[in-house]
Order: C-alpha cells, then structure tokens, then sequence
C-alpha cells in the first residue's frame, strides 16, 4: 500500500508545472486616517506591509507600531490623478519641476520614518507622464528606496522607468477590494494565488477597511502549503529572476480599468467630505456592529472573538490536507473553475458604473 502511495505521488510530481510554490507580497495602502481598523490590520501577519500618506493624521503613530513589529513600511505617495478630485497635501504634479519633486519626497521621507519603499496613491495622470516619472526616480536612485507602481492606470510608466534608472521596482497585479464586498474580496484573494503560482510572485494591494482585514486574517490563516507570504523586499533580493519575467509578458489584473475607476470614485466621494463628515464616518468605523465583523486575532495569538464558520474555501482546503501535496495540486486544479475563476462584470454593471463615475466629474 505504501508503495503504490509512492508511485501516485512520484507520477504526480511529473505533471507539476515549473512555477509550482509562489511568493505573495501584500501591501495594504491609505495607512494614517483609520486608527482603529488600522490598529486591527497591524494585528495580522507582520509579513504584510503597510503604505502611509506622510500628511495623513495617524501616520507617524502607525510607523512607529508597525516598525516595533519589524514589519515593512512604504510611504504612499500622492501623485495627479486624470480625474478631477481634492488632492493630498503635497501631491506630486506632472508639472513640477525636478528641484520641487526633489523637496516633497525628502519630506516625505522624513515625515515616514524607517520606510524602504514608496508606491504611489492615485496618480493616473503622474505616472502615465515619463518625463515626469523620471523627475522621481532622479530622487529615488540617490536613496535606499524601492518604487512599487501601484498601477492605477494601464498607461503607467513608473515600473518600467524605475528599472531603467537602477531603482529596484516591483508592480502590482491585484487590487484586493475595489469591490468592498467580502465575497469580492475572497475572490481576488485567491485570484492572486493562482497568479502566484503561475508567475512565480504577485503583488496584491488592499486598503484598510472591515471587509478587508476579516478576509485576509481568514485566508491567511488557511494560506496553502505552496504559498509563501513575504515582504516586497523579500521579492527584490530576486530581481534578477523578477524582471525576466516581467519583461516575458507584464501581467496585470484585467479588471484594471473597472478596478481604477472605483478606487478613483472612492476616493472622490472620500475628499468630498467635510471635516465634520469625515469625523461621523471616523466615528461609525470605530463603532462597527460586532455582529457583522471578525475583530482580527492579535499577534499575541488572543483572538477578542472567533470565528464560529468556515468557508466553502476553508473546508476545501481542510479536505484537502488529507492528500499528499502534488495530488492536492491536481485536484485544485479540476476546481479551479470555481475557486480561481475570474467573474468579469456584465455590460450593464460595467456602463452603470462608468456613467457613476462620470456623474462624479
């Protein structure tokens, strides 16, 4: 019996793609405005990363957290937008020059202390300008810091300027939660699983809300064997190999337009806000129904509340566990239709929600 258990398992392995086990890098952006759910996502996996805007209220208190956790910083960037929204504190414009780009992300560097990174927030017009790209790798190359591109826009330049300027980059494949929906969430959570162990690494990034934290703390606690949860650094001491496959065929989420035109509606509805406003919504995030939401288990390991059901994915992968790892491998396949399969918004909901946005402008 346990011959023939070998010999299944041997047959297995030769049918197992090259790019089996995968790295994923998790970024979770718009560090500094939400405490509390802030606080709760500093409680997950210190192998997540946190990206802070330098002007924002809280950020200088959740650098100083989350460099005692020795977990990864980045500072979050403002850079123009195409659409017309209020704009950060010391937004990056394609019109400035090289001496005011220069002025703005030293500031930056010294108002987020202890980051190694920056990726940018916004800036679908910033990027997309590569004269103006170059004016920030100029900064970039004289300093420690790698450059993410958040890829908020198709046209973006930043990855591709920032290698040929000698600035270690990476870019992102997936936006977690520009549907913040939980079902939404988990779906792109295992999209970018499956992106992982085709390329080899992804790059997911998410934004502190409830929904997010409650299913990255679930997804990563049934996190499969073959994926490994790393910091962007970690990504970068392989550049070499990063940047084989990056110019083998970039690949980027192919929700990118309908993902970008969200976020930017998100964040237009967000800066329309009043001071008054922006206090009630801060006030109704720290007073979240218990009943609808996970609080995210600490990194003492004391959970202030369980979580009583497992998912469809969760119990899949508990079945599963049973099984020697390349049979596990073969049968994730045959349910890759369900578990990885990307749902593509009808026609209707894509023009419904271009003609929202545009209401916005």
């Amino acid at each position: 019996m346990r011959i023939c258990r070998l010999l299944i398992s041997l047959s297995c392995l030769l049918w197992l793609p090259m790019s089996y086990a995968g790295q994923m890098a998790i970024v979770i952006d718009d560090f500094g405005y939400r405490h509390k759910i802030e606080s709760q996502i500093l409680m997950l996996s210190p192998n997540i990363s946190i990206s802070i805007l330098p002007d924002s209220p809280h950020g200088l208190e959740m650098a100083k957290k989350a460099y005692q956790q020795d977990r990864e910083i980045l500072i979050h960037l403002p850079m123009a937008p195409i659409s017309r929204q209020n704009l950060e504190r010391n937004t990056l414009l394609p019109s400035m020059g090289q001496e005011e780009i220069e002025k703005i992300i030293q500031r930056a560097i010294k108002k987020i202390p202890h980051a190694k990174g920056i990726n940018n927030h916004m800036g679908s017009a910033m990027t997309a300008n590569s004269a103006a790209m170059q004016r920030v790798m100029n900064v970039l190359k004289q300093t420690d810091y790698y450059f993410i591109d958040s890829m908020t826009s198709a046209k973006s330049k930043g990855y591709q300027i920032a290698l040929a300027s000698g600035v270690p980059a990476l870019q992102r494949h997936i936006f977690l939660d520009h549907d913040i929906n939980l079902h939404a969430i988990r779906r792109q959570f295992n999209i970018a699983i499956d992106i992982a162990r085709k390329k080899g690494f992804v790059v997911v990034i998410g934004h502190p809300h409830p929904e997010t934290a409650l299913i990255l703390q679930q997804e990563i606690a049934t996190l499969p064997a073959d994926i490994t949860l790393v910091t962007p650094s970690a990504l970068l001491t392989q550049t070499k190999k990063i940047a084989e496959k990056a110019h083998d065929g970039t690949l980027v989420d192919t929700t990118d337009t309908i993902a970008v035109i969200e976020l930017e509606a998100n964040e237009f509805k967000k800066n329309r806000l009043s001071t008054e406003k922006v206090k009630n919504e801060r006030i109704f995030l720290n007073n979240i129904d218990e009943s609808n939401t996970t609080s995210v288990q600490s990194l003492s390991g004391q959970p202030t509340k369980s979580i009583n059901t497992l998912t469809h994915q969760q119990k899949l992968q508990m079945s599963l566990s049973l099984f020697p790892v390349p049979i596990q491998y073969l049968l994730l396949q045959n349910k890759k239709s369900v578990l990885f399969s990307k749902i593509e918004p009808s026609q209707n909901e894509r023009a419904n929600l271009l003609q929202s946005n545009q209401s916005l402008n």
